[in-house]
């Protein structure tokens, strides 16, 4: 199979347009077309479903099945890549999410990178239910979230748990060392969402029948919008 062709499909299927996949590409659409019915004829059948008049593409049964098998076939490809540059260093793709990354992680990368250990980085940030997918593409080799997610072909396992606290500025409207949750103003909330769990929690007993001053869906956003010394 070739290469272009693998990956002009599974940009079809990700855009689920020929016109679309042509400007992403950089392709004429003939092209693309070109390069799709070339690869079906290789393989012995039909990827997607021809339809008049149908702007998005639909993929046939055995096309759907074909898609893991492009991208671990595209995953090969990059580690024969590596191979062919005569390294003797192992790449590593890691995911993992923003916060995690800065609180934990910043420090170990800088170990890995002056220790001699013969492991390239490729690190990429992304949401935890993002991870899921990514890693269930092949994109990266492990990934490191915050909730658990069933996926058929991914093992997970818990490595780290902690207690989550409320957090309130320097100055607070309430100065006590115990508060219950129905003395604070929700119109004063700074929201991130942790995960399933925590928000359950959270619209349970903080604001599940009104919305947070701000919303935000990393810790180093938060940071940078905590300025007002009443925001909690």
């Amino acid at each position: 199979m070739d290469l272009s062709e693998i990956e002009t499909f599974l940009t079809i299927v990700n855009t689920k347009s020929i016109t679309k996949t042509a400007d992403i590409l950089f392709l004429s659409q003939p092209t693309v077309s070109h390069r799709l019915k070339s690869l079906e004829k290789e393989l012995g059948f039909p990827l997607i479903v021809r339809k008049k008049g149908f702007k998005n593409v639909e993929l046939t049964s055995k096309g759907s099945e074909f898609v893991s098998i492009a991208e671990r076939y595209i995953s090969l490809w990059k580690e024969t890549q590596v191979l062919a540059q005569d390294r003797d260093s192992t790449l590593l793709s890691i995911g993992c999410t923003d916060s995690l990354n800065i609180a934990l992680f910043a420090g170990f990368y800088r170990q890995l990178e002056t220790s001699g250990c013969p492991i390239d980085l490729d690190i990429h940030t992304h949401q935890s239910s993002e991870l899921y997918s990514i890693l269930d593409r092949h994109d990266i080799d492990i990934g490191f979230v915050y909730y658990h997610l069933h996926y058929k072909n991914i093992l997970s396992e818990r490595i780290y748990q902690e207690r989550l606290y409320l957090v309130q500025s320097d100055e607070p409207v309430i100065r006590k060392s115990l508060i219950h949750t129905d003395e604070l103003d929700p119109s004063l909330e700074l929201f991130l969402n942790w995960d399933a769990n925590f928000q359950i929690w959270h619209d349970q007993w903080l604001t599940g029948y009104s919305r947070p001053r701000i919303i935000v869906d990393t810790i180093t956003l938060l940071n940078h919008v905590w300025t007002d010394k009443k925001a909690g």
